[in-house]
């Protein structure tokens, strides 16, 4: 079967053949219908957190299939059974990591992967769904859509009626969009430095969108600041942006080597909370059946924020098209 292997940082993916082992215990392999990309697969090919000490293996946490086999005790899923293959623990059996044979060498991925015509995927990392959910619409579940629809409900705790600014508008940052609509936050505010993202922001239920500019005057500070860029100067517009006794959520992740300062410091002693985001602690199985149910009810917009679409043989020019902005929102990888 054919695989999106990380052979090296800083270079081209490969697609190649890879060889799957009899499964173990608590393992499904699933064949993946469609996967998408997320700032974690960016990451990992920059070296965002480092050098990667196991290379090569492959890529993608976000990825929705059908299940082709199951392994000794898995009981939750079933063959036949359509499924979204996400990165936080879920129910079922937590296996060791599955191997695939690459050419000589084993090489691994994780606990899940979606990047590849199939996958072995730990019980705990699949949850089942209704079979009519459209493919690429369900990956979102995987990471995206249930870590903003989280960040809202679970980590910011977002109230009718707070405000919410969200500095940075790609795929995590529309998504979070998205869900604080849901919750009737006002104002919802989308800064970027795209015009195109910040329509689709406004499409996607932002009241206010500015482009991130020195001079720039945002106006009242929000409640809830989340940064969704990783770059260490927009979190610090973050420290400026929020209200007193406000909470920033801290998404994007800045290199391993780059630091933080913090202008007039002293200023910011007002009750402000920091944090990082979990996943927004979603818990996938019981998390996810309710948003597919907010999706087929068309409440839950998820087809709006798929803006490109690309097969698994075109994943090195989709990585370059997602990490120079031209992705406007995310991206969807066909592939069975």
């Amino acid at each position: 079967m054919l695989a999106t292997i990380l052979n090296k940082q800083n270079e081209d993916l490969i697609v190649d053949d890879v060889e799957i082992f009899p499964l173990e215990v608590g393992q499904v392999l699933v064949k993946v219908e469609a996967s998408s990309i997320c700032g974690r697969q960016i990451a990992e090919i920059t070296g965002t957190k480092g050098q990667d000490y196991h290379l090569p293996h492959l890529l993608g946490h976000e990825g929705c299939g059908i299940v082709e086999d199951i392994g000794v005790g898995v009981n939750t899923v079933a063959v036949g059974d359509k499924v979204v293959m996400h990165w936080r623990k879920g129910a079922g059996i937590e296996s060791d990591s599955p191997q695939y044979k690459w050419g000589d060498r084993v090489i691994g991925g994780g606990l899940v992967t979606t990047l590849s015509e199939k996958a072995v995927v730990s019980e705990n990392r699949l949850t089942k769904i209704d079979p009519e959910m459209p493919s690429a619409a369900a990956a979102l579940l995987g990471c995206a859509s249930t870590t903003a629809l989280g960040l809202i409900n679970n980590e910011a705790k977002l109230k009718i009626g707070e405000g919410i600014m969200v500095l940075g508008a790609g795929g995590v940052g529309l998504s979070v969009i998205q869900a604080a609509k849901l919750v009737s936050a006002y104002p919802i505010i989308a800064i970027d430095v795209d015009e195109a993202k910040l329509k689709k922001a406004e499409e996607l239920g932002a009241t206010h969108c500015f482009m991130n500019e020195p001079d720039l005057y945002w106006g009242e500070p929000a409640e809830v600041v989340v940064e969704t860029t990783g770059i260490p100067a927009i979190i610090q517009q973050a420290y400026q942006a929020v209200t007193s006794g406000g909470k920033i959520i801290l998404v994007g992740q800045p290199h391993v080597e780059q630091s933080l300062t913090i202008s007039r410091f002293a200023s910011h002693y007002r009750g402000i909370t920091v944090q990082d985001s979990e996943g927004g602690l979603t818990q996938p199985h019981i998390d996810i059946p309710r948003y597919v149910f907010l999706y087929k009810k068309g409440i839950l917009k998820l087809d709006s924020l798929i803006t490109d679409t690309y097969n698994l043989s075109d994943i090195n020019k989709a990585m370059r098209d997602m990490r120079s902005g031209k992705v406007v929102g995310k991206c969807a990888i066909t592939i069975n």
